[in-house]
């Protein structure tokens, strides 16, 4: 866009009142409590009496077509919560922005992202979505005549925008705002806020709604969060002082194993060149994601676990993503299915906390766990603390279970000779509902 463009935008842009979205909803979702919700946040705010109040209705992420939409029944529902919004827009009608925004975007390996993504899955990414609603809301597109559902487009463009979401939505918006700073217009993130709440599931998600990717990106591909760093060096110092012998794991086994791979890194030095390590998980994003990272060059995925392979190295010990790459075999499996006396090692990061919300499936999981473990063997857990359970992708909850330290050396005491270390939580930042912390547990089993 030439200069005195850009300047239209400022000028918009540094007059008038805030546009607020809220009770964002699926065509193939009714209203519910995560709306409740979002309303008391807004009704919470002083948001003022001219901020604009605009709902953003999604037709496009799903397979139900707007016509099956009761649209009706939910606008009487926000009329019945003192919510009736100004705007009420249909997400399908930003499709034809979408191009414009790719070609403002000066980061060619976010682009080819983006591209690649359309060019696999038939649709836009859902942060580039939100990225073009937020610069049109802005006036990067001009003030075109956006059709909608209710109310007129005119009243869409305002200076500032406050969108109020479940936590769910976190990772979707944090890439919208990449996509946004990597244009000529990074300087209207500054007019962008978020109002996040805690998402309430009305059900559990299925384990095959476990969206890989999105809890990659969020949990390990911007950095090593604080807590993987200790729980990384605590492992690699007990290992040592246990004086685990490079090399010298012969069949291992990284249960629950998710999309991560840092685990499985940090005890690559330590087995066999002729050893063998399972990775086991029960959800199939999660060993489509395993595989594609293992049997291919996806060079942005495995970026993040080089990062990962070189804080190991600094540690003085070797490990070697092609190792795990070249020793790995990927399968489909249940930790409270495991085959007795099975493994020299087990791993098993943030599983039996969270798969259930109820102890004994809790004690159920750890039993079959270290039922898998040969006489004197090891096993390396970790746990998370105060955990109510968690999301994985926009539309997902999955349960986990609330534990103590106290719970976690009561289970793990009985079977060997334990090192324990509790991880307090980094910051203000939540991993997860409930979140209090990390413990690590690196044992041997007795004989």
């Amino acid at each position: 866009m030439e200069p005195r463009e850009q300047e239209k935008v400022r000028t918009l842009s540094a007059t008038g009142c805030l546009g607020v979205e809220y009770a964002h909803i699926y065509t193939d979702e009714s209203f519910s409590l995560q709306h409740l919700r979002g309303i008391a946040e807004l009704h919470k705010g002083s948001i003022g009496s001219d901020a604009v109040k605009i709902v953003l209705v999604d037709d496009y992420s799903t397979d139900v077509p707007i016509e099956e939409f009761d649209m009706a029944e939910f606008l009487q529902q926000l009329d019945l919560n003192q919510a009736r919004p100004d705007v009420v827009v249909l997400e399908s009608e930003l499709v034809k922005l979408c191009s414009k925004l790719v070609k403002l975007i000066g980061n060619r390996k976010l682009e080819r992202g983006i591209i690649a993504y359309r060019r696999t899955r038939g649709k836009y990414p859902c942060s580039l979505l939100i990225a073009t609603w937020y610069m049109l809301r802005l006036g990067v597109f001009g003030r075109p005549a956006i059709p909608c559902v209710h109310g007129t487009a005119d009243k869409l463009y305002t200076p500032r925008l406050l969108t109020i979401l479940p936590d769910r939505f976190i990772t979707p918006e944090r890439q919208a705002l990449d996509i946004i700073r990597a244009t000529p217009y990074a300087w209207l993130i500054d007019r962008i806020d978020h109002i996040y709440f805690s998402h309430l599931p009305d059900v559990k998600s299925d384990w095959d709604a476990f969206d890989a990717e999105e809890y990659v990106e969020r949990n390990y591909g911007r950095k090593i969060l604080s807590e993987d760093r200790e729980i990384i060096d605590f492992v690699i110092n007990t290992l040592q002082e246990m004086n685990i012998k490079p090399g010298s794991m012969q069949s291992v086994a990284d249960v629950g194993s998710g999309p991560n791979l840092y685990p499985a890194l940090m005890v690559s030095p330590f087995i066999a060149n002729d050893g063998s390590l399972e990775l086991i998980d029960v959800a199939a994003p999660n060993l489509e994601y395993l595989r594609r990272i293992l049997d291919s060059h996806d060079d942005e995925q495995q970026a993040k676990w080089r990062l990962f392979e070189e804080h190991i190295r600094s540690l003085g010990v070797p490990a070697d993503l092609q190792k795990v790459k070249f020793l790995s075999s990927v399968r489909r499996g249940s930790i409270y299915e495991l085959q007795p006396n099975r493994y020299d090692t087990v791993l098993s990061f943030f599983v039996s906390d969270s798969i259930t919300d109820d102890e004994s499936g809790f004690e159920d999981s750890v039993a079959s766990l270290m039922g898998s473990v040969k006489a004197n063997g090891l096993f390396i857990v970790a746990h998370m603390l105060g955990s109510r359970g968690y999301f994985a992708g926009e539309r997902t909850f999955f349960p986990a279970i609330s534990l103590s330290m106290e719970q976690i050396q009561e289970n793990y005491d009985k079977y060997g000779l334990c090192h324990y270390r509790r991880i307090g939580r980094d910051g203000p930042v939540l991993i997860r509902k409930g979140y209090e912390g990390m413990a690590v547990v690196v044992g041997r089993k007795n004989r």
